[in-house]
Order: structure tokens, then C-alpha cells, then sequence
């Protein structure tokens, strides 16, 4: 009975109003959305098919009808409506994409729209035992996870709740929506939306922000590369990699792999002594035909955070930073 008071109070006006509405009266000719309670395998909180949205003649399988599913065992621990506010919004996204504009989303985008949608509803205000904290916990146990490769494990939903509140703190909520409205899919209508509000950046330049933002997060070093929720405050994200180097003549060689929109982080660090600046030459170079953007940090030892993007050239690029060792203690990569 709460659960039902809920949907119809909150979930159902919140988010249609905020996303567009379903497929009404949809496959079924019915207004009302059923929701089953079943008991799932362990650790699934709900699904969405959209083979329910099909007649038996298409789907021998389909229900024929708009239907979610959610663990029955939610009801014990709390999370029913934060699973229900999740697979609600899958059924809007079937709607508004396949049914309105004959497309299908990239999984990774419906999922954080779907994940957005429980801080959308007030669901993580309160931090303790909130879906937001057991992203972040998934987030920090594995941060190099590709944003946009989906393998349906908790680190991915890490990845995309925490970019989602990035995305949405610093551009607005108002692009996730619009964004569904799009005709095109992933990253290609988050930048034409970006582009149709106003704002100058695209997702690559966003990604990139992002990036440093994890290892970061200081607002004092600007803007963009700091969280706006309070909650997220104190995450930063450790180096994958952290290679000290002991003075002049020090060489290190690592060759690695970077998937698309995958997030790593490389540190160089030297112990700080009077005088012993060091000339610092990074020399960076990469298959033909790769495009790639290398941010850049510098930790100074008076607390400055310089923040640059290495410049990259027919696959190579070269960055030098003086006073290592002197004024300069830490250098961090992101390519």
C-alpha cells in the first residue's frame, strides 16, 4: 500500500512529468501500469522488457503490457521505491525513444537517466544507506570502468551515477531530459542538446572535466573540476599508477591501453628539497590514427593546482614542467 501511495503520489507525476509520459493506453489499451513484486535472483532490484510492449504474434514471450518488475525482497530492506523509481523510468524511455523516434538508446545512457531519476525524486538527500552511497562505494572500488561500455556490474553503475551528478550539477538536469526528446542516441544527443541550451562544451570536453574532477575535486582550482554536491565533497580517486622519480637521469617507460571514455589516472611524484629542481619531460605517443586528449595536473608545494591539456600531434605530444623536485612535487596524467 505505500509503495502503491508512492507511484501514484510522487514517482508516476514526478517523472513523466520530467521525462514525457508512457505509451498510453499502450499495447494492452489499459491506462493502469502494472508493477510485479516476485522474488528475483539476489542482488537485482527490478527489470524492464520490452518484449511486454509487443504483441504474443511479434513475442510469443510478451505479457502485452506496460509492466516493471521489482524484488519482492525490497520491500523488507527499504529500496522498493528507489528500485521502482529506476524501472520506471526504462518503460518512459521506451516510449519516448523506440515508440516516438524508432530508435535505441546506448544502455549506458538509459541507465543513468534511470539513475538520475532516484535523485530526482529526493530519494539520496539524505546520504546515510542512500543509493548514492552504495554507488560511490562501487564507483571507488573500480574508477577506471569505461563510461560507456555497459557489463551490467556495479562499478558501471558507479561510473554513470556519479558522472550524472556531475553532468547535472554543473549544466543542469534540464540536458538528461532534453536529451530524450532527441532523435539521435548517446553521446551524439547529449551534444546536440548541449549545443540547442547554449553551451559551448560538447561530452568530450565534459568527460575530460569530469576526469579531473575524480582525482581533484577542488573548487578553488576551478569550477569545472569539482563536484557541486555537497555529498560527493570529499571523493577523490586514487592513481592507478603512481611512479616516483629520485633525481636527474631518472627514466620511466610504460606502455598501457585506454578503451574509449575510460578514466586513468597516472602519477609522478619526486620527495621535495631545497634546490633540487628538476626539468620534468613527458613524452607521450600513441597508435596512428588515435585521438586522444591528455589533461594535465600540477601540484605545487604552495597548494596552486595548475590544470592544462598536453598537446597531442599526429599521435605524439611532449609536456615539460620545471622546478620538479623544488616548487613542484606531483604531476598527474589523464589520457
Amino acid at each position: 500500500d505505500e509503495l502503491a501511495a508512492e507511484f501514484d503520489s510522487r514517482i508516476y507525476p514526478m517523472e513523466t512529468g520530467f521525462w514525457g509520459s508512457e505509451w498510453n493506453p499502450g499495447i494492452d489499451n489499459d491506462p493502469r501500469i502494472t508493477v510485479l513484486m516476485a522474488k528475483l535472483i539476489d542482488r537485482a532490484g527490478g527489470y524492464f522488457d520490452t518484449s511486454n510492449e509487443y504483441k504474443k504474434s511479434q513475442i510469443p514471450e510478451s505479457n502485452e503490457r506496460e509492466i516493471v518488475f521489482i524484488n519482492a525482497t525490497s520491500l523488507f530492506n527499504g529500496r522498493a521505491k528507489i528500485f521502482l523509481a529506476h524501472e520506471f523510468q526504462h518503460l518512459l524511455e521506451f516510449y519516448q525513444k523506440e515508440k516516438l523516434r524508432n530508435v535505441s538508446e546506448d544502455v549506458w545512457l538509459n541507465e543513468l537517466r534511470s539513475e538520475y531519476s532516484v535523485k530526482l525524486l529526493g530519494y539520496d538527500d539524505s546520504f546515510d544507506d542512500s543509493n548514492l552511497e552504495r554507488r560511490l562505494n562501487a564507483f571507488l572500488l573500480s574508477p577506471s570502468e569505461p563510461l560507456a561500455e555497459w557489463k551490467n556490474l556495479a562499478p558501471d553503475y558507479g561510473s554513470i551515477t556519479l558522472f550524472s551528478y556531475y553532468l547535472s550539477g554543473h549544466y543542469g538536469d534540464k540536458i538528461l531530459a532534453d536529451s530524450l526528446k532527441s532523435g539521435d542516441v548517446g553521446i551524439k544527443s547529449l551534444d546536440e542538446t548541449l549545443s540547442l541550451n547554449g553551451f559551448p562544451e560538447r561530452f568530450s570536453d565534459i568527460f575530460s572535466n569530469w576526469t579531473i574532477a575524480g582525482i581533484l575535486n577542488d573548487q578553488s582550482a576551478g569550477p569545472k573540476f569539482a563536484y557541486k554536491s555537497g555529498h560527493l565533497a570529499d571523493l577523490r580517486v586514487s592513481p592507478i599508477q603512481s611512479y616516483p622519480i629520485s633525481g636527474v637521469g631518472t627514466v620511466i617507460s610504460l606502455s598501457d591501453s585506454v578503451k574509449d571514455w575510460q578514466p586513468v589516472w597516472y602519477e609522478f611524484n619526486t620527495p621535495v628539497s631545497s634546490g633540487a629542481g628538476l626539468n620534468l619531460k613527458v613524452e607521450f605517443s600513441a597508435q596512428e590514427g588515435t585521438n586522444f586528449k591528455i589533461p594535465y595536473i600540477i601540484y605545487n608545494i604552495n597548494g596552486k593546482k595548475e590544470i592544462g591539456f598536453m598537446s597531442v600531434g599526429s599521435s605524439a605530444g611532449t609536456l615539460f614542467v620545471k622546478d620538479f623536485g623544488s616548487e613542484v612535487y606531483k604531476v598527474i596524467l589523464i589520457p
